[in-house]
């Protein structure tokens, strides 16, 4: 209570490498750690042992009301109640997926323009290691960033700087209603709603569950 503003409930945290994330209820973002990839998202590039304010004024997330959060190694997420979604910190492989790969110590806006994540209402989000997962309302699943184990799902193991589609025709995943994701250091995985659950990416110590 001496740091973060006084009324303040929390009711979301994200541990990133190093840094940290919390939600309050009235939809502001917090921050606090390791900075030096502006995963912090405040403006500055500036370690922090208490907790600051994710800078929105005179970014894409101005006025925008943050329903859930998600951080990475280096670099960090949000989704908005109107389903859109921002990110901020580490870029070098396109996981803010604003389609370059500078990074940005405060929120920029996820491009959706001419990719297949167009129109998408977002419901869910993940940030991994390096790359990032976005879930669609109608349980479609979006990646963009690193993707040299193919942990973007789009069968393919080029990096992305915008939204991919996760590749599900032709996969076990075909026909499923995918309703949460996640998302590990190299790999991505999928929760259906009949309680099944699909992985993809880096597998050789096992991770991918699929023996």
């Amino acid at each position: 209570t001496n740091f973060m503003p006084k009324g303040k409930k929390i009711v979301q945290t994200a541990n990133g490498s190093g840094y940290s994330l919390a939600l309050a209820s009235d939809g502001t973002v917090y921050a606090w750690g390791q900075n030096n990839y502006g995963q912090l998202g405040n403006g500055t590039t500036t370690d922090s042992n208490v907790p600051v304010a994710v800078k929105t004024v005179g970014t894409p997330m101005a006025a925008k009301t943050i329903t859930q959060i998600s951080a990475g190694a280096g670099h960090s997420l949000a989704l908005a109640s109107d389903g859109t979604v921002y990110a901020w910190g580490q870029n070098t492989y396109g996981q803010l997926g604003n389609n370059v790969t500078t990074n940005s110590s405060s929120p920029v806006a996820v491009q959706t323009t001419g990719t297949p994540m167009a129109g998408k209402s977002i419901v869910n989000i993940a940030a991994g290691g390096y790359h990032s997962l976005a879930l669609a309302d109608d349980g479609t699943v979006y990646a963009w960033g690193y993707n040299p184990t193919g942990q973007l799902g789009n069968g393919a193991t080029v990096d992305s700087r915008t939204p991919v589609a996760v590749k599900a025709t032709g996969t076990p995943m075909a026909g499923k209603n995918i309703i949460k994701i996640a998302a590990g250091v190299h790999n991505s995985l999928a929760l259906a709603s009949d309680g099944t659950v699909y992985t993809w990416g880096r597998g050789e110590f096992g991770q991918l569950g699929n023996g």
